[in-house]
Order: structure tokens, then C-alpha cells, then sequence
């Protein structure tokens, strides 16, 4: 059996790459090899929603929960606070 699972993928993905892309000027001492692992990250803390197509995540949610999805992109801090690296 031959099954393609490329379609899958996990809702948040998109959202979380765009945040960190919006904000990477915030953080120039982060370069583009740094900023997939704070992707990465950000994905762990959150709760997963893997889907095939986004018809599947919304025909499954309520209203409130595509609106709290869709609108819970904080503004990134005025001030943004240093990152501390600490082995």
C-alpha cells in the first residue's frame, strides 16, 4: 500500500513561522540558523492540531475557537528582552 502523508501538517506551523519571521528584527543577534529553533520552541509549548486541510480544523471548532486561534498574535514587546544562553 502506497499512502502519502505529505498532506498532514500541524495548523499552527504556518502562524508560528510568520510570528517569528515578523519579529526577527527584534533580534539581530539571532540569524537565520537560530530562528528555526525558536520555531521550534514556540511549537512545543503549544498544543498540537494537526490537520490535512483547513476545512478539517475549522468544520471541528467553534467560532470562539477559530476567532482565539486566528487572533492570538500578541504584538511583539517595544523593548524586546535579551535572550540569556546559559549551558
Amino acid at each position: 500500500m502506497n499512502v502519502d502523508f505529505s498532506s498532514v501538517h500541524n495548523h499552527y506551523e504556518r502562524l508560528v513561522f510568520e510570528a517569528v519571521l515578523q519579529r526577527a528584527s527584534n533580534y539581530p543577534y539571532l540569524d537565520a540558523q537560530a530562528l528555526p529553533d525558536v520555531a521550534c520552541v514556540a511549537l512545543n509549548r503549544m498544543g498540537s492540531r494537526y490537520i490535512r486541510h483547513a476545512v478539517d480544523l475549522t468544520f471541528n471548532m467553534t467560532a470562539k475557537q477559530r476567532t482565539a486561534i486566528d487572533s492570538n498574535r500578541p504584538d511583539p514587546p517595544p523593548n524586546p528582552p535579551p535572550i540569556r544562553f546559559s549551558c
